[in-house]
């Protein structure tokens, strides 16, 4: 399995959107990623931790919709014969990482919902592909500059019109630290397979309120990061007093 990062973005990276790539990087690693396993994709060169980047072309930042970028450049790597025959797994720079994951897909690429009511039904934070998905992209890239809408949407909107090549996985793949995901922290935990895999967050967000969901402070008092994972926060900055 191959693991994807991408950020595409006019202005190069800082902030806590470099904090936040460092301890991808960092925590895959100590997660036993092989270093020719982790592929990250920016326009921009960069390189951390023995991670170096596959610079992309600018035009590939969509400017209405930042986040169809990361499509964008999925099918750029298509386009370059750079897809090779294995499982991906794509997931947002704020998407950690928690446990080792083995998994298997019955279609060709396959998501999460939010956990919890959504407007958008389906998150493509953190989603699993493989070489057969580019059919299903481009799809997805069709409607959203068609309609200018973002890929979420434009997911639901084909699978509304009957569109059926997806599949369906577990929020444990996906475990949603935002306003919702605080509401519904109990709903979504119950519905999540053990040990949650993946929590997606902002760790600076409401004043790191986020990153202390994940540290325990939830209504059900538990801790879904690892001391392991909180360790490498630590470095960058982050505590549980943040």
């Amino acid at each position: 399995m191959k693991n994807l990062l991408i950020y595409i973005s006019p202005n190069g990276i800082e902030g806590e959107n470099e904090r936040m790539l460092k301890i991808q990087i960092e925590n895959s690693l100590d997660l036993g990623w092989k270093l020719e396993d982790i592929i990250l994709i920016t326009n921009f060169s960069y390189e951390y931790g023995g991670v170096k980047s596959r610079v992309v072309p600018d035009e590939l930042y969509c400017d209405f919709w930042k986040q169809q970028s990361k499509i964008n450049s999925i099918l750029y790597l298509f386009d370059k014969g750079l897809i090779e025959d294995e499982l991906y797994w794509f997931h947002d720079l704020d998407a950690f990482q928690t446990v080792p994951i083995t998994i298997s897909i019955d279609k060709d690429i396959v998501f999460t919902d939010y956990g919890y009511p959504h407007a958008r039904i389906w998150n493509t934070g953190s989603f699993f592909f493989n070489k057969s998905a580019e059919k299903t992209l481009r799809m997805i890239t069709e409607r959203v500059y068609k309609d200018k809408t973002d890929e979420e949407l434009a997911l639901r909107d084909l699978i509304n019109e009957g569109f059926t090549d997806y599949g369906k996985i577990n929020i444990s793949y996906n475990f949603p630290g935002s306003k919702g995901g605080e509401k519904y922290f109990e709903l979504i935990y119950n519905n999540a397979d053990k040990p949650v895999k993946v929590i997606h967050f902002h760790p600076e967000r409401r004043g790191g309120r986020f990153f202390r969901l994940f540290c325990g402070e939830n209504s059900l008092g538990i801790k879904l990061m690892p001391d392991r994972l909180i360790n490498i926060f630590n470095k960058h900055g982050y505590g549980s007093s943040d």
